[in-house]
């Protein structure tokens, strides 16, 4: 699998660009309209792009993104039935990753609709799969300490929708304190996601 591509632009399009790398191949990288990857991409210059290859039985492409946190979003994505990669990196591209989990987190399907593509049913079945992938059970271990569990579930839940580990830890961290409150784990993601955003 194409992971990261580091190369010249030396083609352009609404929908992809070609990077030649420094071994001389080029390859097609699709971006979606809108997306920030489109300030970088200037022909003759060079562009490095964290990517994702997809593959289907008539369908094949190499997507491309700024950041590997974003390209994994984009890959939990495309796990929803019904958001195949095309749907999946307009998505990324109309609304910001942290805007995005929040509208997941908190049921927000008015604000998926919102995206072109996007319907009310394909809407309730991002938020229900995602919710249900991020949302794991835990079973607390002997000799686990109280919150532990629930500590670990925020911290996978916060992994699962594409943080950074640097961007985990401090939310960790909110979030632990929020539990030994009393806090459920859904209500502490919700919290911490919130005050990410304003």
């Amino acid at each position: 699998m194409i992971a990261f591509i580091t190369g010249t632009v030396i083609e352009q399009t609404d929908g992809y660009v070609v990077i030649r790398t420094h071994g001389g191949v080029g390859y097609q990288v699709m971006i979606a309209p809108l997306s920030p990857v489109w300030d970088l991409v200037h022909k003759g210059e060079e562009l490095s792009l964290f990517t994702s290859q997809f593959f289907r039985e008539n369908e094949q492409g190499l997507y491309g993104f700024l950041t590997a946190e974003e390209r994994n979003f984009f890959e939990l994505l495309t796990t929803v039935s019904g958001v195949g990669p095309k749907l999946a990196s307009t998505i990324l591209a109309r609304i910001e990753r942290t805007e995005l989990v929040d509208k997941i987190v908190n049921e927000d399907i008015a604000g998926l609709v919102a995206v072109p593509g996007i319907g009310k049913r394909t809407a309730e079945r991002i938020i229900i799969e995602l919710r249900d992938r991020v949302f794991g059970t835990g079973k607390k271990e002997s000799g686990q300490k109280t919150g532990t569990v629930e500590s670990e579930q925020v911290a996978r839940a916060l992994e699962t929708l594409g943080f950074s580990a640097k961007e985990r830890k401090s939310m960790v961290d909110v979030g632990r304190k929020l539990l030994t409150e009393g806090m459920a784990v859904e209500d502490v993601l919700k919290k911490i996601l919130s005050e990410r955003e304003s």
